[in-house]
């Protein structure tokens, strides 16, 4: 450069006045940079910033370690050179404070996106939403040495608390009644701290995987899709008082301590709960406290749970015996549901009944991925036998018989094919031994149905198979065809052929030298009547002296 100037100077001398002032131009702009040293440019270095928002009726601010406090859009205005690349956001607000807060980031191409803090900063002061409107927030891998709050705000599209530090809990004590209208994520982060959440609504689903909680209080809550809180840890407590859950409680290898309580008190309780692999159980788990008043379940004429809208819940490689649970609502899931992306998560496994939540052919897809993907059948029974003996030490005896009933129904339906079908009898004879007064009904019902034959096969059964004595040979069946029958041969025709079907049927002795065998097809029907009364004779008598 210098030997540049020295040209056009040397030049200048033998040239007009003109190139003389042009030269002299040119030494002065060098003449700015002779004392600096070019060689290197120094990079300024970003500045670490901690950051408090204070959110109510007061601006947004911005408090650094360097600088008094400033109005983030005025500090930057006025000192550009201050602004740090790596935490690249502005902050848009509103005097009224129930318009919308727009924490937006710049891009490269000038275009903006909703978003949040986003980057490896500590907010060293409380945060505090009142009556918000944010809108895409994203806070994910920020540290909160204070109080996080959101209170009476709404969420309009994702929030990401993914990888947070909470240092001193979230909402505290404060009642929240915040809206969230997309997913809210609070994935891999860690609370110190009661983490609160007063009348919350979460229209999607609340992902709390992979944290851990000192004390999580889920209180008056309404979440209408997924309550996500498997592989997470909870050293105290977590409480889903008053709450109501839709779908789906994934509760899947949490890590309890000795001191960790899981309360349901007046809970309405979600279609599917996956108590999967919790080993650790201190202290009880009561189930029983929650709220079974949900018209849509309840049978009116039991006052029951309809067997398609019980609770799906599974307890694969639990400590069933500190669960304690009213099993009059819920129904063991036997299907797998360790991987992470179980598709019962979704909605009702396929169970023999319709699916209510969600859509059908969103459930109909997840479910593809687990077709037959069943437990193994000695996992299944370990379970049925681990919940009976829970209900037997408890003296939970409806809860027995129809944890027992439906462990019977599922070793049937693992039998092969032409065995399973056998069900039918135990199930449909004496509901497995649970109501044995039903040998009555069936009594009563067979010697109906016998009756009404014996009156077409009266004449052949009483003149020659097996007579018996005192009951009167009554006019031919051909006789009646004839125009030969009047109202009173009708009756006395079906008096016979009660009192006929009623010997044979209850008579303990049937005197088989008195049998004609010639009429075979008369001496099978005669034979399976008298076989069924003995039946149900040992059967009734059975009732009586257990009773």
């Amino acid at each position: 450069m210098y030997r540049v100037l020295f040209l056009v100077s040397y030049r200048s001398m033998k040239l007009k006045p003109t190139y003389i002032i042009t030269v002299l131009l040119l030494l002065c702009i060098c003449s700015k940079s002779w004392g600096q040293d070019t060689s290197k440019v120094e990079e300024k270095a970003p500045i670490r910033l901690d950051l408090i928002f204070e959110v109510c009726d007061s601006p947004i601010k911005l408090h650094s370690g360097m600088h008094d406090s400033y109005l983030y859009e005025k500090y930057y205005e006025e000192h550009p050179e201050d602004y740090d690349s790596s935490i690249s956001y502005s902050i848009i607000r509103s005097d009224d404070p129930k318009d919308t807060i727009n924490i937006e980031r710049f891009n490269d191409e000038d275009k903006r996106e909703f978003l949040n803090i986003n980057q490896d900063i500590t907010i060293v002061d409380d945060v505090f939403f009142f009556n918000k409107h944010i809108m895409n927030p994203d806070f994910h891998n920020a540290v909160f040495n204070e109080l996080v709050s959101l209170v009476q705000c709404t969420i309009t599209g994702n929030i990401d608390f993914t990888n947070c530090k909470f240092n001193n809990g979230f909402c505290g004590s404060i009642p929240s009644y915040t809206t969230y209208d997309s997913v809210a994520r609070f994935n891999v982060s860690s609370f110190n701290g009661t983490c609160y959440f007063k009348g919350d609504k979460y229209n999607a689903d609340l992902e709390m995987i992979y944290s851990k909680f000192t004390d999580l209080e889920m209180d008056e809550c309404t979440a209408m899709e997924r309550v996500l809180l498997r592989n997470s840890t909870f050293t105290k407590s977590l409480n889903f008082k008053s709450s109501y859950i839709k779908n789906t409680l994934d509760l899947r290898n949490i890590s309890l301590t000795d001191t960790s309580n899981i309360y349901f008190n007046n809970t309405l309780l979600p279609d599917t709960i996956l108590l999967t692999n919790i080993q650790n159980i201190a202290n009880e788990i009561d189930l029983t406290l929650a709220k079974f008043t949900d018209s849509t379940r309840l049978d009116i004429n039991s006052n029951e749970y309809k067997k398609e809208r019980k609770h799906l819940i599974s307890l694969y490689k639990t400590d069933i015996s500190q669960i304690k649970l009213d099993y009059t609502h819920f129904k063991l899931i036997t299907v797998n549901t360790e991987r992470e992306d179980w598709a019962g998560i979704f909605g009702y496994i396929d169970l023999g009944f319709s699916p209510l939540p969600k859509d059908s052919t969103q459930i109909a897809k997840e479910r593809q991925l687990f077709t037959g993907e069943e437990l193994p059948y000695d996992e299944v029974t370990a379970m049925y036998e681990a919940l009976l003996e829970n209900f037997k030490s408890r003296g939970q005896k409806r809860s027995y018989q129809l944890c027992d009933i439906e462990y019977q129904e599922y070793i049937y339906s693992k039998k092969p094919a032409y065995k399973s079908w056998l069900v039918v009898f135990p199930k449909y004879w004496n509901n497995f031994g649970y109501d044995k007064d039903k040998v009555f009904g069936w009594a009563f019902l067979f010697l109906g149905v016998f009756t009404l034959l014996t009156f077409f096969m009266f004449d052949t059964l009483t003149r020659t198979v097996y007579p018996i004595r005192n009951i009167p040979i009554q006019p031919k069946w051909q006789e009646v065809k004839h125009g030969l029958f009047t109202t009173k041969i009708f009756w006395n025709r079906l008096w016979y052929s009660f009192v006929y079907t009623s010997v044979v049927f209850f008579l303990i002795s049937l005197k088989v030298g008195n049998i004609d065998y010639r009429k075979k097809g008369y001496v099978f029907y005669l034979m399976s009547m008298y076989t069924l009364g003995i039946i149900c004779l040992a059967y009734m008598a059975n009732f009586i002296i257990t009773r």
